[in-house]
Formats: C-alpha cells, sequence, structure tokens
C-alpha cells in the first residue's frame, strides 16, 4: 500500500502540533514569569544582603522548599508530601546540576516550582530540603560569590 505524500505530510503535522501542545501544560507562563522574577531578585542582591522570598514572590504560598542538584524523586516526595506536581517535574532536578528546584507551598500542596540558575544563586546541602514559613524565607547573600542560606540559619 502506497501513502500519498500529502497523507504523509498532514499526519507528520498533527503529530508535531500534538508534541508542542502536550508540552504546554496550564500555568507554563506563570512559571516562566516567576522564574525570571526570582532570577532578577538574586541577581540583584549585593554580597551581604539579604532576599526575602516573602516580597518577591507575591502570589499565594505558605511555606518554600529548595531542592538541589540531583534531588532524588522518593525525597522530593517526601518533602511535599505526595505526587510531584507538573511543574517540579519539568524541572527534572534528579536529572541536572546546572539549577536548583525552588518549591512554593500553599496549604500543604505546591502551589509554584521553579528553576533558579546556580550561576544566579546556590546553596549549600544544609539550606536544602527544609521547609521554610514565608515570614522566615529570607536568604542572605555569602560575601563573595553566589551562594546563599537562609537567615538565621
Amino acid at each position: 500500500m502506497i501513502i500519498p505524500f500529502a497523507a504523509l505530510r498532514r499526519v507528520f503535522l498533527l503529530l508535531i502540533v500534538s508534541a508542542v501542545a502536550s508540552g504546554c501544560e496550564p500555568g507554563g507562563k506563570a512559571e516562566m514569569e516567576l522564574t525570571q522574577t526570582l532570577t532578577n531578585a538574586a541577581e540583584a542582591v549585593a554580597p551581604g544582603q539579604s532576599l526575602s522570598l516573602d516580597k518577591v514572590v507575591t502570589q499565594p504560598w505558605d511555606h518554600v522548599l529548595l531542592f538541589g542538584p540531583y534531588t532524588t524523586v522518593d525525597l522530593m516526595k517526601k518533602a511535599v508530601g505526595g505526587d510531584l506536581p507538573p511543574a517540579l517535574q519539568r524541572i527534572q532536578i534528579e536529572q541536572r546540576d546546572d539549577v536548583n528546584a525552588v518549591v512554593f507551598v500553599r496549604e500543604g500542596k505546591v502551589a509554584a516550582a521553579v528553576a533558579l540558575p546556580r550561576r544566579v544563586a546556590d546553596f549549600p546541602k544544609s539550606e536544602l530540603l527544609r521547609s521554610v514559613p514565608r515570614t522566615q524565607a529570607k536568604l542572605l547573600r555569602a560575601a563573595t560569590g553566589v551562594e546563599f542560606r537562609w537567615q538565621g540559619s
């Protein structure tokens, strides 16, 4: 059986459109905007100064978590209290070393998750996997480099 070229072309285009559409999860634009907001805010913090996530991230959230490179799926599930939402899955932190995942939680559920480039802000292991309340979510930048720590830790 010979399939006409025009029919193959339509099928191929349909596959491309389907693939692109499946990658466009709801909230994608909001995640990109939040990523840009956090990146810009971290870049603007002078050495020795602090970054208040409460002031930068205005959407509703009550706790924040940081996941570092290669954090396993099991550890993330334990930290968020269940299955990983699509926003966190898309970061693929368990396979990457170029970003940290910043996860905002509201009423026990992930409200947002974004990738923050390590070239902009990096965190020592002691600062990861801790649920930090919004009122205490202040990161202090080291005197040199791009390392941040929770203020008061």
